[in-house]
């Protein structure tokens, strides 16, 4: 694999991406904040904690270079010039385009966010702000721990079955009676349930490729990946697309 990230979604539209490794989410939001103080952009970092509460961003960001929302989990925008990005361990990054509306989402899902419906709420917002329809959306679900490695407690495995009957397709017993789950999935059943039709999930996980990715769950690391997504205008100075493999 070559380049420091993986192009998510890249037409000549928008552009989204997942860093690996060879930087860090700190550098990349950095980078990009630093694009965007020189041609009157914005970057839009989301202060996480595992909730539902998803960011409406306007042309009021523009020109303010990093701008932070404290206490959400994602972001949602129909404006150039915006990047929204959110940072990820091992927690799936969801992302949105709506081609009709020209609108864009993120938000950050771990089994917290999962269980709580996020992506189903940035659905749900991206209609009332900008008229999207479930059927118009794009959504990618970036890299993030697989079901091969992300084993959980009891109560964890009863809580979702209790929100979702159906998530116990998703969820598996080990032979020593640990439990797994599949974020994935069960992410992309929700969004299926919303009426999203054209909704797609990396086979890539963040713990299983050691030298790829960070990993809290794996090894304890600090560190994380930066998802980031941005609407291209045509004609005007903007962020600059990374080099690196497709998805």
């Amino acid at each position: 694999m070559t380049g420091t990230e993986l192009k998510i979604i890249d037409d000549r539209q928008v552009f989204a991406s997942f860093t690996t490794r060879q930087t860090t989410a700190y550098e990349r939001r950095e980078a990009l904040a630093r694009e965007a103080e020189g041609f009157g952009g914005a970057v839009v970092w989301p202060h996480l904690v595992h909730g539902t509460d998803i960011a409406v961003v306007g042309e009021e960001s523009l020109g303010k270079g990093l701008v932070i929302f404290e206490d959400h989990d994602g972001a949602v925008t129909c404006v150039p010039g915006v990047a929204l990005t959110v940072t990820c361990g091992d927690c799936l990054p969801v992302y949105a385009w709506d081609p009709v509306h020209r609108a864009i989402g993120l938000v950050h899902a771990g089994w917290r966010g999962t269980l709580a419906g996020i992506a189903a709420e940035m659905v749900r917002v991206m209609g009332r702000e900008y008229g999207s329809r479930p059927e118009d959306l794009q959504v990618r679900i970036g890299p993030g721990i697989d079901a091969c490695c992300f084993e959980v407690k009891e109560d964890c495995y009863g809580l979702f079955l209790d929100k979702y009957p159906w998530a116990e397709d998703y969820m598996y017993r080990r032979p020593d009676g640990s439990f797994t789950l599949d974020l994935k999935g069960i992410n992309l059943e929700i969004l299926t349930l919303c009426g999203v039709e054209d909704a797609l999930a990396s086979e890539r996980c963040t713990c299983c490729e050691k030298d790829v990715f960070y990993s809290w769950r794996g090894r304890k690391e600090k560190d994380r990946m930066l998802a980031y997504i941005y609407i291209k205008e045509e004609g005007t100075p903007g962020f600059k697309s990374a080099e690196g493999p497709s998805l």
